[in-house]
């Protein structure tokens, strides 16, 4: 049986120390790359599923999946399609609101499809 990842933003590292990886999104306050996990991989201490969003060139809303050997990636562009509500109804922006505030429920990683990530 496997072991359920819940999503966290503070990314344990062997060292004792934690990598915070921001949800938010917004200038200058998010992780606009996969290089820290690529580069760190070796150095994560135990599994887990962090995201964060970016909007350069277009937005997306980036999960990344560490298995305890592996990385894995899934993205997501389209956000009312992802949550299966109407964009700009009262729903998608409490969706919006709980996604900022790194709360998302891990109810909605059941529709993600994961690719390895190189």
């Amino acid at each position: 049986m496997t072991k359920e990842l819940n999503i966290i933003h503070n990314i344990p590292m062997k060292d004792g120390s934690t990598y915070r990886v921001d949800p938010h999104f917004g200038d200058d306050v998010y992780v606009n790359s996969l290089d820290f996990f690529k580069d760190c991989v070796e150095d994560f201490s135990e599994s887990f599923i962090t995201y964060f969003q970016v909007d350069d060139p277009e937005y997306s809303l980036n999960f990344v999946k560490f298995d305890g050997k592996e990385l894995f990636l899934s993205k997501e562009s389209y956000l009312d399609d992802f949550f299966e509500v109407e964009d700009g109804s009262d729903e998608y922006y409490s969706l919006m609101k709980l996604l900022d505030q790194g709360e998302l429920s891990v109810q909605y990683l059941s529709s993600l499809i994961w690719e390895k990530l190189k």
